[in-house]
């Protein structure tokens, strides 16, 4: 059998189990990339939403202090994962300290970024952004490159491969660099 012109070898029944081992450890790995950008896009939005409905929600009064935990307890009831009071807190501020990864919502995904965001980052002044990079690291990273980056595992935000050394928080509340 060929694919695409290449013509396979014959294989022993041990080369069979490498490669096929090999093509399910490979295609389990992009699978989980996948999920992890889907995840970590899940809750920059999450974050987002949050933040634009303490600024402009119609019935924020109502809710004040009590936002997080009637949030978290709504959510919860439908059935949305790890939506508790305190990772509700940490999806907002991923938000507000990540904000470029506008940049990477994909073209599915812009529907739910309210458009007059996507518009309003896209057109910051050049000096704008400029204040931005010379404020914080994180933000000297492109949108795409830095979702890329990120890993969230066991609760724990990490940013590899970009040279940053930034301050994270663990899934066990303990602070690394």
């Amino acid at each position: 059998m060929s694919i695409k012109g290449a013509t396979l070898p014959a294989l022993s029944f041990g080369e069979l189990v490498g490669v096929i081992r090999q093509v399910h450890d490979k295609l389990a790995a992009q699978a989980g990339r996948a999920v992890n950008t889907s995840l970590t896009m899940r809750n920059w939005l999450i974050g987002f939403h949050v933040e634009e409905y303490e600024r402009r929600g119609v019935d924020r009064a109502e809710y004040g202090d009590k936002l997080m935990d009637r949030l978290s307890e709504s959510l919860t009831k439908h059935g949305v994962s790890r939506c508790d009071r305190r990772e509700i807190y940490r999806y907002r501020q991923f938000y507000l300290t990540y904000p470029q990864i506008v940049e990477a919502v994909t073209p599915q995904l812009e529907p739910l970024v309210a458009e007059m965001v996507l518009a309003d980052i896209r057109l910051l002044p050049d000096a704008a952004v400029t204040q931005i990079v010379e404020a914080a690291p994180q933000f000297r990273i492109d949108g795409k490159t830095l979702i890329s980056s990120l890993s969230l595992k066991q609760g724990a935000l990490k940013i590899e491969n970009v040279g940053l050394n930034l301050k994270v928080e663990t899934g066990n509340g303990k602070v690394k660099t």
